[in-house]
């Protein structure tokens, strides 16, 4: 059983109060099959803009509850070298981002996502899918 990286893209609307049904229904699912997973830049990301009361509640609790895939030496050469491939195709996307794509591939673990970048990133890597569990 693998695990699945939830990133912030899903997280931060299914965390809201209002927010994304289909957001809720994922990660839901995800953290009943005991399948979910972090990163440290997932965790920053989500506690930058969580609001006090509910949401801050919310992610300590995922904090507490799932495992966090380190950012190793390993992860941060994966990083660099995604950066280095998505700018030669034209595309600039966010550390964060990159970050949690590089732990995918490093942990090969695939990411529960609603972003577009991360399907630039998969467009430019051909060693492993990191999308779509």
């Amino acid at each position: 059983m693998s695990q699945v990286l939830l990133d912030s893209s899903i997280l931060i609307p299914a965390l809201r109060a209002g927010g994304g049904k289909v957001e809720k229904q994922q990660v839901t699912a995800l953290l009943a099959s005991g399948r979910a997973a972090l990163t440290e830049s997932i965790l920053f990301e989500l506690w930058r803009g969580a609001k006090p009361g509910l949401e801050q509640d919310g992610v300590r609790q995922l904090a507490r509850d799932l495992p966090v895939l380190q950012t190793t030496p390993a992860v941060w050469e994966k990083c660099f070298d995604l950066a280095r491939r998505c700018r030669s195709k034209g595309f600039l996307i966010p550390m964060g981002d990159l970050l949690v794509a590089a732990c995918a591939w490093e942990y090969r673990v695939v990411v529960e996502q609603g972003d577009t970048h991360f399907e630039q990133i998969q467009s430019v890597l051909t060693e492993a899918k990191i999308l779509f569990p």
